[in-house]
Order: C-alpha cells, then sequence, then structure tokens
C-alpha cells in the first residue's frame, strides 16, 4: 500500500510443505517503487492445517521512498559553460551543509547539441573548503560515459555514500581534453557559489564565474540523505535486533538484544524525539509520539525504522 493506504501491488507465493522445524524460503517477483511514498508491505501467511497461534501469521515492513536533492536551479537551462577542448579544468558549485549528511550520488546535465562528446567520459568531484576556498578533494563519484544531445546523468559515489560533516562543500565537474559543456541557467544565480579552475586562469587558481562575466548557475545537484535516516530496510530473518508490531499505535517490543541497550528514537527530519534503555523483549511506550515514520537507534549502531499509527 502507498501513503494514501491504495494498494498497488499483490502477489502470492506457490503452496509449499513447511516439515516442523525447518525454514523454507519464499521468493516474490516483487515491486519497484516509481514514486516518492512510504509503502507498507504486509506479508499474510495462511495454513491449511489447524494453526495453535494465528495470532503470528501477518507482519508488515515499512519502506520510505525520498530523494534529497540539493539546487541552485531553477530546472530552466538557458545555456551552458565549458573551458575549451585540450584543457583540463574544474567547474562546480558550492553547496552548504547544515547537519551531517551522506552525499550518495551526483545529478548534472551535459550540453551535447552536436554529439562531439559521445563516447567521453567524465565524473564529479567533492571538495572540501578551506577559508571560503575549494581546498582537496575528499570524494568522487563513479565515471560516465556521455551519449546523446543534452542528457542528465546520475553518478553514485565511488565505494558508497560519504558522510559531509556540516561545513561548505564545492561540487565539480572535471573536464578532461574534451570541452565538456554544463547546462547553466540564468533565472537563479547566487554570487559567490559557482567556481571555475584551469590551469591557464589568469587568477591562476579557483575563481567565481562572475568573475569572468558568466551571471550563471551550473545544473549540478548532489543528492544527499540525512545520515541518522541512512538505514538498510529490516530483512526478516537476517537482522539481530527485531521490532513488533510494526506499525503499531502503543508500544513496540524489542528482541534479539543480550543486555539492556540505550537507544533514541529519531523523526523523519533526524530531530531525537524520545531516548532511554531497554531490554529484551521489552516494551517501549509509543503513544506520545506521532503518527508516522520514526527510527529507533541504538548505541551499538543498529538501526530500525518503524510506523506509528
Amino acid at each position: 500500500m502507498n501513503s494514501s493506504s491504495s494498494v498497488v501491488y499483490t502477489e502470492s507465493s506457490s503452496p509449499q510443505n513447511i516439515l516442523n522445524g525447518v525454514n523454507v524460503p519464499i521468493t516474490f517477483t516483487g515491486y519497484t517503487p516509481t514514486v516518492t511514498y512510504t509503502y507498507t508491505t504486509d506479508y499474510n501467511l495462511t495454513l491449511d492445517e489447524i494453526d495453535a497461534d494465528p495470532s503470528d501469521n501477518e507482519i508488515s515492513s515499512i519502506l520510505e521512498v525520498t530523494s534529497g536533492i540539493y539546487a541552485r536551479d531553477d530546472n530552466t537551462v538557458t545555456g551552458s559553460l565549458g573551458v575549451g577542448a585540450g584543457t583540463s579544468a574544474q567547474l562546480g558549485q558550492e553547496f552548504d551543509i547544515l547537519v551531517m549528511q551522506d552525499i550518495e550520488s551526483v545529478t548534472f546535465e551535459i550540453v551535447n547539441d552536436d554529439e562531439s562528446l559521445n563516447g567521453t567520459t567524465t565524473y564529479v568531484t567533492i571538495w572540501n573548503m578551506v577559508s571560503g576556498i575549494p581546498n582537496s578533494i575528499i570524494a568522487q563519484t563513479e565515471t560516465v560515459i556521455i551519449s546523446g544531445i543534452n542528457q542528465r546523468y546520475t553518478a553514485n559515489i565511488s565505494g558508497g555514500a560519504y558522510s559531509l560533516s556540516p561545513s561548505q562543500y564545492l561540487i565539480a565537474i572535471e573536464e578532461g581534453t574534451s570541452s565538456i559543456s554544463i547546462a547553466t541557467t540564468t533565472d537563479i544565480f547566487t554570487p559567490g557559489t559557482t567556481w571555475i579552475n584551469w590551469p591557464a586562469s589568469p587568477n591562476g587558481t579557483w575563481s567565481n564565474n562572475e568573475n569572468f562575466n558568466f551571471n550563471v548557475s551550473y545544473i549540478i545537484r548532489p543528492n544527499l540523505q540525512n545520515s541518522i535516516l541512512s538505514v538498510q530496510e529490516n530483512q526478516f530473518g537476517n537482522n539481530d535486533i527485531s521490532i513488533y508490531p510494526n506499525p503499531s499505535s502503543k508500544f513496540i517490543i524489542i528482541s534479539g538484544i543480550n543486555k539492556n541497550e540505550s537507544y533514541k528514537i529519531y523523526n523523519v527530519l533526524g530531530a531525537e524525539i524520545n531516548s532511554g534503555i531497554v531490554s529484551n523483549n521489552e516494551k517501549i511506550d509509543i503513544q506520545n509520539l506521532n503518527n508516522g515514520i520514526f527510527f529507533l537507534k541504538f548505541k551499538n549502531g543498529n538501526t530500525i525504522k518503524s510506523m506509528k499509527k
């Protein structure tokens, strides 16, 4: 079901003969979300035989499909900017990170009207900044191959998501021997936030675009996720710690911990809304929480997503 409780997908497995004390894996074709929602999946077990405890024949999981996109444009392309063929360079845009974030990928648009860039490659680098100037590369994306006219690309961070502490960062396109032209906009422009650097630069280092009379912003967008909320979805039978019932309206029970554990509860904005200490199979009262997604994070690092309904 989607956020409106409308059923978007239903599937039944093939019948299984399960012997006493034996685990049997059941595989589904599955459903791929196509829009941002909070999805609830109900798993229901039906038996031909008499069940001594039918209360444990249903379980739910929650999947929140979201995107956190930072942009300095309004999606209106009015031009492009590059340095020139045969000159390696970086063209980048500055972003302020206000809370701990994981950068997962970067989306950018390449202008390739004559398709002369087909088959060439580029990638994105993430720079820290010192005293307001790009300083050094701290992460980069995987390489993408340019193909087609005026395409938008999303390049994943090499090695997985990279955590960014609150600070200023530059997200830059790497221009090699080809003249990479980045799509730009004049509709939204903030002085001091767009940068360009190449060996033959008159200033010999990073400079803002407006210093060259280019009052434009790039179509360069980092895709980020609050690091507190960047957790794997619960997988049945694979997690040491589990939570039930899920969703719940009054309380949740924690199982799979061997000793008392400190925990904190966060809302979807990453704000702490509750905390305490819990033991194995102990109830946590959630009646005072607002309805919706919340995250239970333990001191040992385990994080579980749940829902108050």
